[in-house]
């Protein structure tokens, strides 16, 4: 639209009158629609200590013990003195339950399914991420615990009496009542869980905007052939296709690609891809004109050229020259120029500002502060959107740049636990069996049983869609059809 080698005007002195011609061509575009669309797998690997998730559930059930270890692992380097990392070294949980939940505890390397499987590695000091083993003598350090249960029961005693020789010896039985003491070990483990993920999910992201024209619209009547669409597609964004093998993504684990740098810039690239098509459109008048050759001679194809002439809209029109023809003969030396104009409403464009919506404004500094609704300028006064990191990703809330235990974790939840069962227990205490009940019978229907509930990091698949605001496309007005021409 605008010629490299600057403008150069031409006045009704300097042209032929009778040279000159005014065409319509295609009417401007008033709006273009982008679309693009890209899909990866989001992928990833890493661990999380659940121990004290696992303490924390059986506290809420009586367990007595309410934190998990503290252990600080000491730094890669032998020689560093600073630089040790605190970490989970296991907890304590307790229950009745004899021996039978250290035999079910889960071993190492076992699948739990969506992903997740227990560590088998160890850690720096060579001890494992997951076991389970008693803290009670004589594979522990604390001393064993039991609950007496008294109930009195009836006992048969048999007792034999002499007879003579050529008689059967007689046996007596006796019914006798007494009471009964049952034991029941509270069990302490001492255990440590640490998970092993590997995520794999399918991602599909679509950025959608429509980019309108600001053009005059005297030239055209609302319809279809006024709109055209831009629909890009991509799965590379995840493939290593950038120098070095890098991916666009940059990390197989981000859950977006349109709110990274890349991705904006791709967005961009379709807003400016629609820009080119309007401002084409957009130069839709073609002017002809011709002048002596001396004239012309001043004149290339990296020019525009200021027309002055009273025959057109307001007198006068600029345009970048489009085409030119040089003739000879019959003893007439002829330039004839042909611009094309843009028929843009010439309004600049204006970014929305936004509101700020973290704190009051002026409270914190502008990199703290969170603007809604705000634009960025794309192109200075001509074109503005709004910024993708506005809008929430669809997904289940897992970050798998920083997955932590808060995030990845549904419940851990504790069935008959060690309140319950004690309380259980108590209510048999100086009864009589069995017609108050056996309780020994009764705690075999109380084992404990835990459900450990992680959100799935594979098998699972989430799209985005993006609607962002663009501002209109402020496009030159070269020429004014609406203004009143002369003859």
């Amino acid at each position: 639209m605008q010629g490299e080698d600057g403008t150069i005007t031409i006045g009704e002195d300097q042209a032929f009158y009778d040279a000159f011609s005014l065409s319509y061509g295609s009417p401007p575009i008033t709006a273009v629609t982008v679309s693009g669309t890209v899909s990866w797998q989001q992928q990833g690997t890493g661990s999380i200590d659940i121990s004290q998730a696992i303490v924390d559930g059986f506290a809420k059930v009586g367990s007595p013990y309410k934190s998990a270890f503290d252990l600080y692992l000491p730094p890669k380097d032998p020689l560093e003195k600073k630089g040790w990392v605190k970490s989970n070294g296991g907890g304590l949980i307790s229950c009745v339950c004899g021996d039978g939940l250290r035999t079910d505890w889960p071993k190492p390397g076992t699948s739990i399914g969506g992903g997740w499987s227990l560590s088998s590695e160890n850690e720096g000091t060579g001890a494992p991420l997951c076991y389970i083993i008693s803290a009670t003598y004589p594979e522990g350090w604390m001393e064993p615990n039991k609950l007496y249960v008294s109930q009195t029961r009836q006992r048969t005693v048999t007792t034999r009496t002499e007879t003579t020789r050529d008689e059967a010896d007689v046996a007596v039985y006796t019914e006798q009542w007494g009471t009964a003491w049952v034991s029941f070990p509270i069990n302490i483990y001492k255990m440590r869980m640490v998970l092993d993920w590997r995520a794999d999910r399918t991602r599909t992201e679509t950025v959608t905007a429509v980019l309108a024209g600001a053009v005059q619209r005297e030239l055209s009547d609302s319809a279809d052939s006024d709109a055209e669409d831009i629909a890009l597609t991509s799965e590379y964004v995840a493939k290593g296709v950038d120098e070095g093998g890098l991916v666009p993504i940059g990390a197989l684990t981000r859950a977006s690609y349109f709110q990274t740098e890349r991705g904006a810039s791709s967005f961009e690239y379709l807003l400016l891809a629609a820009r080119a098509k309007l401002r084409s459109r957009a130069r839709s008048v073609d002017i002809t004109f011709g002048v002596d050759w001396r004239t012309a001679l001043t004149l290339n194809l990296r020019n525009s050229v200021t027309y002055l002439d009273r025959r057109l809209p307001g007198g006068t029109a600029t345009g970048k020259v489009k085409s030119y023809k040089l003739t000879v003969g019959d003893g007439t030396m002829l330039g004839e120029f042909t611009i094309g104009c843009s028929v843009g409403t010439g309004d600049a464009s204006t970014a929305a500002v936004g509101v700020p919506s973290y704190v009051d404004d002026d409270y914190v500094d502008l990199g703290w502060q969170v603007i809604s609704g705000s634009q960025t300028v794309l192109l200075d006064d001509e074109l503005a959107y709004q910024s993708l990191d506005q809008f929430a990703v669809t997904d289940d809330g897992l970050d798998l740049t920083n997955l932590t235990i808060d995030a990845a974790l549904n419940e851990f939840v504790v069935v008959n636990g060690l309140q319950e069962q004690l309380e259980t227990l108590a209510a048999f205490d100086n009864t009589i069996a069995p017609t108050d009940g056996d309780a020994i019978t009764e705690m075999v229907k109380m084992a404990t049983a835990c459900t450990l509930d992680m959100k799935p990091v594979t098998g699972t698949s989430f799209t985005t869609h993006f609607f962002p605001s663009v501002t209109p496309l402020a496009l030159p007005k070269t020429i004014d059809l609406s203004a009143a021409s002369g003859r």
